[in-house]
Parts: structure tokens; sequence; C-alpha cells
């Protein structure tokens, strides 16, 4: 596989939702796509090479994107809103 293996549980260490935090995300993975579900809503994209990716759904009715970047222990990212998030396992 040519991008990094982010498939598992994660902790979000930090979100724009504080009651979000210490709650967990299963991410999932086929080849160097990933998924994840937040607020029962699928949010999805590619993986690249060097662990950036962007992440799109639909969360409530809003569109939402997510730009960030992965390794083996932490995921950092900007969501759709000006919100940061951070996941760490």
């Amino acid at each position: 596989m040519s991008c990094p293996v982010l498939a598992g549980t994660w902790t979000i260490a930090s979100h724009c939702g504080a009651s979000l935090v210490g709650s967990t995300v299963n991410v999932q993975q086929t080849g160097c796509d990933i998924s994840t579900v937040f607020s029962g809503s699928p949010l999805s994209g590619p993986v690249e090479r060097d662990g950036s990716f962007v992440l799109a759904g639909t969360v409530s009715g809003t569109q939402v994107n997510c730009t960030g970047k992965a390794s083996a222990k932490l995921i950092t990212e900007s969501c759709t809103g000006n919100c940061q998030v951070s996941l760490t396992r």
C-alpha cells in the first residue's frame, strides 16, 4: 500500500464541539480510501502517500469538507466552519 494505514479506533483529543472530546471515532480503510461516520453521516475520501487527506460528506444537511494530515498516532484536520480536530491512538 502506498499510503499510511489509518484504519482502527481513534480518540478525539480536540474538537470545536468540546462535548466530543474523549469520544472515539472508527476509521475504515480500503486501499488508500478512508471513511468514518460523524453524527450518523458518512465522510470519506482519499489519503495520500504523505498522509494528507480530504474527507467530504453531508452532516445534518450541511456539506462538510475536512483537509488534514495523518501519521500512525495522530490525525489533525481542519473542517468546514473553521473546526480544528485532532485524533490520537
